[in-house]
């Protein structure tokens, strides 16, 4: 499959208050090293690519674990909401952008 690419164009739908410092936080870091920053929406665009941070229904206690999963269309992010995993996730999600600064990431 192809990679997943990361611009100004790009949402965050998120649905929950509970992340919103997380998120904060790397729209900082995209704004800082890149120049932009994503739009936070509530919902599922119909166009174009997203990264979807879910929270489960269950809390199991994990507060530091999360699921990573990219493909070419978005990239979704499940972690229990008051834990660090959004943050983790995140941070992991920063590790594979390039280093060179671009308008358009390629997110492998």
């Amino acid at each position: 499959t192809g990679n997943f690419v990361l611009s100004s164009n790009t949402k965050i739908v998120a649905s929950s208050s509970l992340i919103k410092n997380d998120i904060d936080w790397f729209n900082d870091y995209l704004n800082t090293y890149y120049g932009f920053r994503l739009q936070i929406v509530e919902k599922i665009p119909s166009g174009g690519n997203y990264i979807q941070f879910q929270i489960p229904d269950w809390e199991a206690d994990y507060k530091e674990n999360y699921h990573l999963d990219i493909d070419e269309k978005h990239i979704s992010i499940l972690a229990e909401g008051n834990g660090a995993g959004n943050f983790y996730a995140l941070q992991t999600l920063i590790q594979l952008l390039p280093t060179i600064k671009s308008s358009q990431l390629s997110i492998p």
